[in-house]
Order: structure tokens, then C-alpha cells, then sequence
């Protein structure tokens, strides 16, 4: 089952309604026929599932149904909590709480703002080929991300940056991203609305300044990070996840986007039902008025590819009910932190998840005061 995951995983990484081009300059091999009839019955079958799905969703506005069709037909590989081969038929379940979630953060109504504008940055490490290479795709996927949810953005070139960064930036997002602080600055002086930075750049090995001063940077292993930080209005999102070479930049993106939206629509339900402005501290779980949403960190070790996370994310959501949001805080290597937004206590959701297994792999957590475990 394992290997079919990965397969899975492998065949699923391309866009569905065209060509996407990937930013890792490594070339993938040509799938087998076999494979790629595989795939195409997987892509089918979904993409099925999504319009099978649809109804219950309610009456969709216009902007919601570009999204649905733009960003979750178009994209439905994020959106897939488990995918089964059962003979020559492949059985989807999908992840609904986050289509939903998806399908719910629209800007001018979340701000109050009939015409919200965010500065807007991508930054990559100097001397990163691949960094480099990223920079465009990434603008690009981000301006249509933003004007599909009603915001436009103004990027502000390397001159434009200023010589101090703004007081009172979120600390969530500065602790990973310094340069955050800048990028606000230029938000408050400009009269804008919010703002976002992305940034790229190597995990670096070990080594002393002046081995390092020239020639291009060699990341550890291969491996790279990616950052997001996010506001709109008292909005706050961060996110950070880890890479190789061989993975599509661009997918990795989308998926920290999708979660990114998701938790500025649970920081806007927050704030409405506290009755004051709405506010989510993505990092410190805080949000607007008087009482931050509850919530349970996990850490698993093992997650080494996206079909699993989805499954294990499926998996522990289904445990707790299956309305409880489960959000990714960060995928470092092969460990995830999730967020689970529950009023239950640590030992009741280590009770709960204790017959969780993914594919052939179980989680096993351990009996410290923290929810830590590993899939085996």
C-alpha cells in the first residue's frame, strides 16, 4: 500500500486543467503507460468526486465558483484526504472541511473594504539557482491568489524597501521572517491594507563565513525552506515547510497558501463570535477577543510524503468527529505539526487517535505531557 501511495503521490503532482511548469530545474523521468493511465484514472476520479460534491456545498457566489473550478477542480490532488486503488476503480475521499474552509475567506468582506490592497514581496536567497528560478512563478501564483479572494497587490521592487522596519509587526511572522517588519512598513505608509512576503532559500550547511562568501550556496542535503507570512487588516498567517530540490516549488506553495486562507477564515469566525474585529495568531494560537481559540499542537515523525500527511490529517479529523479544523503549523524533513482546534485536553485526543494508521503505517504517540508520536 505504501508504494501505491507514492506512486500516487508521484502522479498526482501535475495541474489537471494545464501544464504547470515546475521550478526544480532536476527533469522527472516520462511515466510509464502503466503509470500514466493510473494517473489519469486517478485524476478522473477525483476530479469526479469534486463536482460530485458541489451540491452540498449551497448556493455558491460568483467568486466562489471561480474558486472551486480555478483553485480546487483545477488543483484537486490538495484537496484529497485519501485515494484507494481497488482493483481498475480508484475510491476518493476528500478532505470537505477544507474545500469548505477554502471556499469562505473573501477580503472585501472580511475587511470591510470594497477594494483591499496588500504589499506584496517574493525574496530569494542570493546566489540559490533554484531560489532564483522560483521568484516569478511564485509572483505569479500569488497575484492570481490574491485577486480570486478581491485583493490587489503592490509589489515593491529591492529600491523601494525602506531603511527601518515598522514597530508592532506580528511576532509570529518576524520570528521567521525578519524582513517582515520592512514589507509593513511600506503597507502603513502607503495606506494599504495588509501584507505578504515569501521567501526561499537554502537550509545551509555548517560552515564558516568565508567558505561561504563565494561561489553559490550548497543547501544541506539538498534540502530548502519555504516561508509565508500574511496579513489582512488584524489577520495574521505564517508558515514555513521544508523541501528537496526534486519537489515542485510551485506545489508546495499552493498547499501552504490553501492552509494559510484556511486559518484566516477560522480567524474571521473567531472574530465575529466574539463580537469583536477579527484576528488569528497563526503561530501563537491567539485570536481576537477576549479568549483565543483552543486548540491541541501534535508532532509526528514519518510523514514523508504529501498522501500521507493527507491521510494522517484525514484520519486524525474523522477520530475527533470530523468538524475539528486540523491545520499544518510547519513540515520540517519528514515531521508535521498540526494544529488541532478542539476544547478536548491533550490525554483525550491522544485517547482518540490511538487506533490512527495510514496505509500500513500506525501512529504510535508517546505518554509525555506533549503529543508527540511516529508513524511506523
Amino acid at each position: 500500500m505504501d508504494r501505491v501511495l507514492f506512486i500516487l503521490s508521484l502522479l498526482m503532482g501535475s495541474a489537471w486543467a494545464a501544464p504547470q511548469p515546475a521550478v526544480s530545474p532536476s527533469p522527472s523521468p516520462s511515466p510509464s503507460p502503466a503509470a500514466s493511465g493510473a494517473g489519469l484514472r486517478v485524476n478522473e476520479s477525483v476530479r469526479s468526486a469534486l463536482y460530485g460534491l458541489q451540491p452540498s456545498l449551497g448556493e455558491l457566489t460568483n467568486w466562489q465558483k471561480r474558486l472551486f473550478n480555478d483553485e480546487i477542480v483545477a488543483n484537486g490532488q490538495d484537496f484529497v484526504r485519501e485515494h484507494r486503488l481497488i482493483g481498475d476503480r480508484v475510491k476518493v475521499e476528500l478532505d470537505e472541511a477544507l474545500i469548505r474552509r477554502t471556499l469562505q475567506f473573501y477580503a472585501p468582506q472580511a475587511l470591510g473594504n470594497d477594494e483591499p490592497r496588500v504589499a506584496a514581496r517574493v525574496e530569494a536567497a542570493e546566489r540559490c539557482p533554484l531560489c532564483d528560478a522560483s521568484v516569478e512563478p511564485l509572483k505569479k501564483l500569488l497575484q492570481a491568489r490574491l485577486e480570486a479572494r478581491g485583493v490587489k497587490p503592490v509589489w515593491f521592487k529591492d529600491e523601494e524597501m525602506p531603511a527601518a522596519a515598522a514597530p508592532g509587526a506580528p511576532a509570529a511572522i518576524t520570528q521567521q521572517l525578519p524582513r517582515f517588519g520592512f514589507l509593513r512598513a511600506l503597507e502603513l505608509s502607503r495606506g494599504l491594507q495588509g501584507s505578504v512576503l515569501v521567501s526561499i532559500e537554502p537550509v545551509m550547511k555548517q560552515a564558516d563565513a568565508e567558505g561561504m562568501a563565494n561561489g553559490e550556496l550548497e543547501a544541506e542535503d539538498g534540502r530548502f525552506v519555504l516561508r509565508l507570512g500574511l496579513t489582512m487588516g488584524r489577520l495574521v498567517s505564517s508558515k514555513k515547510v521544508e523541501f528537496q530540490r526534486i519537489d515542485s516549488v510551485e506545489v508546495l506553495a499552493r498547499r501552504v497558501w490553501t492552509e494559510s486562507m484556511a486559518e484566516l477564515t477560522e480567524g474571521t469566525r473567531v472574530g465575529r463570535s466574539s463580537g469583536g474585529a477579527p484576528e488569528s495568531g497563526v503561530e501563537s494560537g491567539a485570536a481576537s477577543g477576549s479568549e483565543a481559540p483552543p486548540e491541541v499542537l501534535i508532532a509526528v515523525q514519518g510523514v514523508r510524503e504529501f498522501a500521507i500527511l493527507s491521510g494522517l490529517k484525514g484520519q486524525i479529523q474523522q477520530a475527533l468527529g470530523g468538524s475539528m479544523p486540523v491545520i499544518e503549523r510547519s513540515l520540517i524533513r519528514d515531521k508535521v505539526v498540526l494544529a488541532i482546534r478542539t476544547s478536548q485536553t491533550p490525554d483525550e485526543v491522544r485517547g482518540k487517535l490511538a487506533a490512527i494508521t495510514v496505509g500500513s503505517q500506525k501512529l504510535v504517540l508517546g505518554q509525555g505531557p506533549l503529543l508527540e508520536g511516529e508513524l511506523k
